[in-house]
């Protein structure tokens, strides 16, 4: 077996003959898949080398299969972006209780509206004041919970 010649990192140069695994077969895959979608492969043609490409045992094998397509920029494997962070438990809890308070006050306000104006309009306002309270203290407390979690991912 003749040595390999190896780049300035000292890693060793990949060589036709070398046999590969799942992840170039795949990705070899997504390649005839780009081009067909891309029109430059037809069904018959693709079905042929995705069959090829599944069964290559060397790295030589992928190149014939895919030389003739011309550039394709294959998919990144990155988990896509979310938008925002996930609810945790607490998130959940914190918005079970708000709702469980809702519905305690509401029952609480149709119980003095029978009593008196007066208490009636103290516990609509009051009400109404725990309920923007808690629904702010909630909105930033998950918004801190967020942004410490994506400052722990990055690192910063």
């Amino acid at each position: 077996m003749e040595p390999t010649t190896s780049s300035p990192r000292n890693l060793p140069q990949l060589r036709p003959d070398d046999r590969i695994g799942d992840e170039e077969r795949s990705l070899a895959c997504e390649q005839l898949s780009g081009a067909f979608a891309l029109g430059r492969l037809s069904d018959e043609e693709l079905e042929d080398r995705l069959a090829r490409a599944m069964t290559a045992r060397t790295r030589l094998e992928v190149q014939l299969l895919t030389r003739d397509l011309g550039p394709y920029a294959a998919p990144s494997r990155r988990e896509p972006e979310r938008d925002g962070p996930a609810w945790s438990r607490y998130d959940v809890l914190a918005t079970i209780l708000l709702v469980g308070c809702t519905l305690s006050i509401s029952a609480i306000m149709l119980l003095l509206a029978g009593t008196s104006p007066v208490y009636f309009f103290c516990a609509v306002v009051g009400g109404t004041l725990a309920f923007v309270a808690g629904v702010s203290t909630h909105q930033l407390v998950h918004r801190w919970v967020g942004r410490t979690r994506a400052a722990m991912q990055t690192g910063g």
